[in-house]
Protein backbone atom coordinates (compact mmCIF):
# COMPACT_ATOMS: atom_id res chain seq x y z
CA UNK A 1 0.00 0.00 0.00
CA UNK A 2 3.14 2.69 0.74
CA UNK A 3 4.71 1.08 -2.65
CA UNK A 4 0.96 2.58 -4.07
CA UNK A 5 0.99 5.68 -2.50
CA UNK A 6 4.58 6.45 -2.76
CA UNK A 7 4.21 6.00 -6.55
CA UNK A 8 0.98 7.68 -7.01
CA UNK A 9 2.32 11.05 -5.29
CA UNK A 10 5.32 10.17 -7.91
CA UNK A 11 3.15 10.38 -10.93
CA UNK A 12 1.02 13.52 -9.49
CA UNK A 13 4.26 15.32 -8.82
CA UNK A 14 5.43 14.20 -12.42
CA UNK A 15 2.38 15.27 -13.84
CA UNK A 16 1.96 18.57 -12.13
CA UNK A 17 5.68 19.25 -13.12
CA UNK A 18 5.07 18.06 -17.22
CA UNK A 19 1.81 20.16 -16.91
CA UNK A 20 3.76 23.22 -15.44
CA UNK A 21 6.56 23.29 -18.12
CA UNK A 22 4.01 22.54 -20.51
CA UNK A 23 2.13 26.15 -19.56
CA UNK A 24 5.35 27.99 -19.38
CA UNK A 25 6.25 26.94 -23.16
CA UNK A 26 2.75 27.48 -24.40
CA UNK A 27 3.09 31.07 -22.43
CA UNK A 28 6.47 31.01 -24.65
CA UNK A 29 5.24 30.32 -27.81
CA UNK A 30 2.02 32.67 -27.64
CA UNK A 31 4.40 35.53 -26.59
CA UNK A 32 6.46 34.89 -29.49
CA UNK A 33 3.48 34.30 -31.99
CA UNK A 34 1.53 37.43 -31.01
CA UNK A 35 4.70 39.54 -31.03
CA UNK A 36 5.49 37.90 -34.90
CA UNK A 37 2.04 38.76 -35.38
CA UNK A 38 2.51 42.70 -34.71
CA UNK A 39 5.56 42.31 -36.78
CA UNK A 40 3.68 40.51 -40.06
CA UNK A 41 0.58 43.34 -39.14
CA UNK A 42 3.07 46.52 -39.75
CA UNK A 43 5.13 44.61 -42.38
CA UNK A 44 1.73 44.44 -44.29
CA UNK A 45 0.39 47.83 -43.04
CA UNK A 46 4.08 49.24 -44.17
CA UNK A 47 3.36 47.49 -48.17
CA UNK A 48 0.01 48.47 -47.96
CA UNK A 49 0.87 52.22 -47.69
CA UNK A 50 3.80 51.29 -50.24
CA UNK A 51 1.31 50.38 -53.00
CA UNK A 52 -1.18 52.61 -52.68
CA UNK A 53 1.47 55.36 -53.33
CA UNK A 54 2.60 53.54 -56.32
CA UNK A 55 -1.09 53.13 -57.79
CA UNK A 56 -1.46 56.94 -56.70
CA UNK A 57 1.65 57.75 -59.34
CA UNK A 58 0.44 55.45 -61.63
CA UNK A 59 -3.34 56.51 -61.39
CA UNK A 60 -2.81 60.22 -60.66
CA UNK A 61 0.77 61.62 -61.57
CA UNK A 62 0.53 63.56 -64.60
CA UNK A 63 -2.47 61.94 -65.98
CA UNK A 64 -1.36 58.40 -64.87
CA UNK A 65 -0.35 55.39 -66.88
CA UNK A 66 -3.40 55.63 -69.22
CA UNK A 67 -2.89 59.08 -70.56
CA UNK A 68 1.33 58.03 -71.18
CA UNK A 69 -0.42 55.01 -73.20
CA UNK A 70 -2.47 57.14 -75.21
CA UNK A 71 -0.25 60.05 -75.42
CA UNK A 72 2.98 57.49 -76.47
CA UNK A 73 0.53 56.49 -79.33
CA UNK A 74 -0.16 60.14 -80.04
CA UNK A 75 3.74 61.25 -80.69
CA UNK A 76 4.20 57.81 -82.66
CA UNK A 77 1.00 58.97 -84.99
CA UNK A 78 2.26 62.55 -85.00
CA UNK A 79 5.89 61.53 -86.60
CA UNK A 80 4.66 59.09 -89.01
CA UNK A 81 2.38 62.26 -90.33
CA UNK A 82 4.13 64.81 -90.21
CA UNK A 83 8.06 63.80 -90.71
CA UNK A 84 8.11 59.64 -91.50
CA UNK A 85 10.92 60.51 -92.66
CA UNK A 86 12.38 61.00 -89.18
CA UNK A 87 11.88 57.01 -88.11
CA UNK A 88 14.29 56.18 -91.63
CA UNK A 89 16.87 58.94 -90.39
CA UNK A 90 16.67 57.37 -86.72
CA UNK A 91 15.63 54.05 -86.80
CA UNK A 92 16.34 53.46 -83.25
CA UNK A 93 13.20 55.89 -82.77
CA UNK A 94 10.49 53.71 -84.11
CA UNK A 95 11.79 50.69 -81.50
CA UNK A 96 12.00 52.75 -78.62
CA UNK A 97 8.61 54.08 -78.73
CA UNK A 98 7.14 50.72 -79.30
CA UNK A 99 9.08 49.58 -76.15
CA UNK A 100 7.85 52.49 -74.08
CA UNK A 101 3.95 51.34 -75.37
CA UNK A 102 4.56 47.55 -74.80
CA UNK A 103 6.11 48.19 -71.23
CA UNK A 104 3.50 50.87 -70.52
CA UNK A 105 0.99 48.51 -71.61
CA UNK A 106 2.49 45.71 -69.46
CA UNK A 107 2.47 47.65 -66.27
CA UNK A 108 -1.15 48.80 -66.54
CA UNK A 109 -2.07 45.52 -67.15
CA UNK A 110 -0.39 44.17 -64.56
CA UNK A 111 -1.32 47.03 -61.64
CA UNK A 112 -4.83 47.75 -63.54
CA UNK A 113 -7.02 46.17 -60.94
CA UNK A 114 -5.85 48.96 -57.96
CA UNK A 115 -6.47 51.26 -60.73
CA UNK A 116 -9.34 51.01 -62.44
CA UNK A 117 -12.28 47.50 -61.72
CA UNK A 118 -13.06 47.88 -66.06
CA UNK A 119 -9.43 47.67 -67.02
CA UNK A 120 -10.00 44.07 -69.07
CA UNK A 121 -12.47 45.99 -70.97
CA UNK A 122 -10.38 49.19 -71.51
CA UNK A 123 -7.14 46.67 -72.71
CA UNK A 124 -9.51 44.85 -74.93
CA UNK A 125 -10.75 48.48 -76.66
CA UNK A 126 -7.00 49.52 -76.80
CA UNK A 127 -6.53 46.27 -79.28
CA UNK A 128 -9.79 46.59 -80.98
CA UNK A 129 -9.05 50.17 -82.29
CA UNK A 130 -5.67 48.94 -83.47
CA UNK A 131 -3.79 50.60 -80.59
CA UNK A 132 -0.77 48.48 -81.71
CA UNK A 133 -1.10 48.89 -85.75
CA UNK A 134 0.55 52.23 -85.28
CA UNK A 135 4.19 50.49 -84.89
CA UNK A 136 3.24 48.23 -87.84
CA UNK A 137 2.54 50.73 -90.33
CA UNK A 138 5.79 53.19 -89.05
CA UNK A 139 8.36 49.87 -89.24
CA UNK A 140 6.60 49.12 -92.87
CA UNK A 141 6.82 52.62 -94.02
CA UNK A 142 10.50 53.01 -92.81
CA UNK A 143 11.14 50.01 -94.02
CA UNK A 144 12.30 48.42 -90.97
CA UNK A 145 12.25 44.75 -89.92
CA UNK A 146 9.70 44.42 -87.27
CA UNK A 147 12.08 44.66 -83.79
CA UNK A 148 12.01 40.91 -81.91
CA UNK A 149 9.74 42.52 -79.12
CA UNK A 150 7.24 40.13 -77.75
CA UNK A 151 4.19 40.82 -79.69
CA UNK A 152 1.73 39.51 -76.84
CA UNK A 153 -1.45 41.15 -75.33
CA UNK A 154 -1.12 42.03 -71.73
CA UNK A 155 -3.10 39.48 -69.85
Amino acid sequence: MTYVLLTSATLCLLLGWICCRLWRTNQRNQAYYEARLKELTEESTRRGHYLTSILGVLNRTTGGICKRISENIEVAEAIQTNAPDLFKKCDGLAYWLHAHDQFFGYLYATVADGIDPDHRMRIEEMYETGHGTIYERIYQAAGLPYPPIPANKPK
